[in-house]
């Protein structure tokens, strides 16, 4: 996906440290984009990296963590639901609501 590029009235906002909820919408969104590439980064080098560096059984845990982390984002996009399910992990598992993301993710979660 090509994203639009930043707007002549953004840029001028954000040059006079200003900017609507459109200005910010937009500084969020890139940012969620520019870490979902960092971490498909993370998966392509280990998936071309030697196997003394990346051996066949982290390269699979790779690619399961890399499937849940896609599927959590095809749920809840990154950015809405990550900071939520950190403040959820002082409640107690069988207290959050059925269908709770932060259990369906536990319950799918690799162990180390």
């Amino acid at each position: 996906m090509i994203l639009p590029a930043v707007w002549e009235r953004v840029l001028a906002e954000l040059g006079r440290s200003e900017g609507g909820a459109d200005t910010l919408a937009l500084l969020v969104r890139d940012q969620d984009t520019r870490r979902l590439l960092l971490l498909r980064a993370v998966l392509d080098a280990a998936e071309g990296a030697d196997t003394a560096i990346c051996g066949g059984a982290e390269k699979s845990r790779l690619r399961d963590d890399w499937a849940l982390l896609a599927e959590a984002d095809r749920v809840a996009p990154v950015g809405p639901w990550a900071p939520g399910s950190l403040e959820d992990r002082a409640v107690p598992p069988g207290s959050r609501a059925p269908g709770n993301l932060t259990d369906r993710l536990a319950d799918r979660a690799v162990p180390p």
